[in-house]
């Protein structure tokens, strides 16, 4: 009878995602080069591979091995180019493959949810906000920083326009109406253009910067 031995034993194939492509390693530990081969990214030589931590990210060279059994090791992104480019959200280091990251993907890798702002910290000039949809420009000397905080949208209700500062997230109707502290029997209307939309009690609705509100009576209410 043959004894199996961690030279006789087959390899086990590992599941990995590269750039958002699922892809199998032909083992559960392997290095870089083959991970970029698997992906198609060739020659390896001629890119810079990037494993997504869940916090953090970091530069994986051609030779170094790389576990990929455990979740949450497996996710990488392949770019072809020679340097790295660092940055920092909140205190944790993260290392790009390209010049530039949208706003996008920089929410993606760190974890950052939509009700929250990214702030590009600035040495003697004002913080910036990292406009949705923007791009960071990484190639600045030294890494850029950036941190998190609560972000709200401001919108207005009423004849006034008294403004009301919201978290950028659906509401329903009944949701806005007890907000604006709007009397039983009347609804909500967002108005567009000029237009008034009903909101209904059960309507959800993205609350975006400048929204304006009003309410008035509902079928069978007195004015």
């Amino acid at each position: 009878m043959q004894v199996e031995t961690t030279a006789t034993r087959p390899a086990l194939a590992a599941p990995i995602v590269v750039n958002d492509v699922q892809h199998q390693a032909p083992d559960g530990v392997v290095d870089g080069r083959t991970i970029l081969r698997v992906a198609g990214c060739t020659p390896p030589s001629e890119h810079v591979l990037i494993q997504l931590t869940g916090p953090g990210s970091r530069s994986i060279g051609l030779d170094e091995q790389v576990d990929v059994r455990p979740a949450g090791q497996r996710n990488f992104r392949a770019f072809r180019a020679d340097r790295i480019f660092t940055f920092t959200v909140d205190e944790v280091g993260y290392e790009w493959g390209d010049g530039e990251i949208s706003e996008r993907d920089l929410r993606v890798i760190a974890n950052v949810p939509e009700n929250k702002a990214l702030i590009i910290e600035r040495k003697n000039e004002p913080d910036e906000e990292f406009a949705e949809g923007a791009l960071l420009d990484l190639k600045g000397r030294g890494a850029e920083r950036l941190v998190t905080k609560k972000r709200f949208v401001i919108v207005s209700y009423g004849d006034d326009e008294q403004p009301f500062k919201l978290e950028p997230r659906d509401y329903t109707g009944a949701e806005l109406a007890d907000i604006f502290k709007i009397p039983c029997g009347y609804v909500v209307d967002l108005i567009v253009n000029g237009s008034f939309q009903l909101i209904l009690p059960d309507q959800t609705l993205r609350a975006k910067n400048g929204m304006h509100f009003i309410s008035q009576p509902g079928k069978g209410a007195s004015s």
